[in-house]
C-alpha cells in the first residue's frame, strides 16, 4: 500500500494524527482504538499525539 500525503510529510518520522489517518483511510476515533489496541506506536510532544511512519507502513502492509 502506497501513501499518498504531502513530500514533506514523507521525510519526518513522525506524523500528526490526522495524516495518519489520512494516509490509513480511517477517522479519526478508528485511529485512536489502534493506538488504544498497541497497533500503531506513538509519541508524545506536550499534549500532541505524534503517529511513528514506521508502524503505520507495517500496519498497512500486514492490512493488505
Amino acid at each position: 500500500m502506497q501513501f499518498i500525503v504531502q513530500q514533506t510529510d514523507m521525510d519526518r518520522i513522525f506524523v500528526a494524527r490526522p495524516v495518519a489517518a489520512h494516509a490509513l483511510a480511517v477517522s479519526l476515533p478508528t485511529l485512536d482504538k489502534l493506538i488504544r489496541d498497541g497497533r500503531i506506536e506513538i509519541a508524545r510532544a506536550g499534549k500532541r499525539v505524534l503517529v511513528k511512519k514506521d508502524s503505520l507502513e507495517r500496519l498497512a502492509d500486514t492490512d493488505s
